[in-house]
């Protein structure tokens, strides 16, 4: 009797044991599963992919609150590029052409001081597209909404006359965009209206993907370039970031097209100068400032409004 009752007592105590064992593996494998969703839920929600090694916790933070490196050195068929992505919604791009007695820039220093004495940070700047040699701009410029100069549709000699040729500009509302100038024209007319910033250049090097067909594979004029083109983020929404390139070395205009395509993923850019090209760049420690343009385009820290 007293053995069969420490039996029951043992058989008891074994099936508690086993019970318990069993909550904790089945609690483990919720735990797990509710972790793979929780990831699951976070990357579609801000479309982030964990890293080998990356934490649970280090995908909770926003995608916002996580610093991203708008500089970056590449390097791409022998040539190194120093390139600058523009994010609207935390920077705000302009088009600087003369300060308010109508004095012009002409370099980015002059500009550099001026935003500093206005308590503003120039994290970006690089020069604007051609121009006469009187230093007014070739074709359409318009500053703070107000067209400065027209579309410039005429044939004539040079790169900015190798149509097509493009405007890059900005809207209203902050976001930057590139189109072919008679797009542009049939889009918006003589007089755009919600148009804040635009400058004319040329060529256009990509428009909707394709390389410019005056851009000769292995041609030998080689120059420095500088350029700006319109990337792709997601294919599915079309969204996407502005960025500027400048190379380090002379390049063909082909292989110039060719770096935005297949490097930058880019379906539209335009050329914005050659051999006087320049970039400010402190997050690279990118101090080329001497020379002196007709529009520069900088950036700054968003202003509240």
């Amino acid at each position: 009797m007293m053995n069969n009752m420490l039996l029951s007592k043992s058989h008891i105590i074994f099936q508690l044991g086993l019970w318990s064992f069993v909550g904790l593996l089945c609690s483990a494998t919720s735990i797990a599963e509710d972790v793979s969703v929780t990831k699951a839920m976070i990357s579609s929600t801000y479309s982030v992919d964990t890293l080998p090694g990356e934490s649970l916790h280090h995908l909770l933070v926003p995608p916002k609150t996580r610093k991203r490196k708008q500089a970056r050195i590449r390097r791409y068929r022998g040539v190194k590029y120093y390139t600058y992505s523009v994010d609207p919604n935390t920077t705000d791009i302009a088009l600087y052409y003369d300060d308010e007695r109508r004095q012009r820039y002409q370099t980015i220093d002059n500009l550099n001081t001026e935003l500093k004495a206005a308590s503003k940070e120039l994290l970006f700047a690089t020069n604007g597209g051609i121009f006469h040699v009187d230093g007014s701009p070739l074709g359409l410029y318009i500053e703070d909404g107000r067209q400065r100069k027209a579309v410039n549709l005429k044939r004539g000699y040079g790169n900015f006359y190798l149509h097509p040729n493009g405007i890059f500009y900005i809207n209203e509302w902050g976001f930057p965009n590139i189109l072919e100038s008679l797009e542009f024209m049939n889009n918006f007319g003589e007089n755009p209206q919600h148009i804040l910033y635009a400058i004319q250049s040329g060529p256009l090097l990509l428009n909707k993907n394709r390389i410019n067909r005056k851009l000769t594979p292995n041609s030998p004029n080689r120059k420095i370039r500088s350029g700006v083109g319109w990337s792709v983020t997601d294919p599915r929404s079309g969204m996407g970031k502005m960025v500027f390139v400048l190379s380090d070395s002379p390049v063909n205009f082909y292989d110039f097209a060719k770096f935005f395509q297949e490097e930058l993923n880019c379906t539209r850019a335009l050329y914005l100068d050659g051999e006087i090209s320049e970039m400010y760049l402190p997050e690279l420690e990118l101090n080329r400032t001497y020379n002196r343009f007709a529009v520069i385009i900088g950036v700054t820290n968003k202003t509240q409004k």
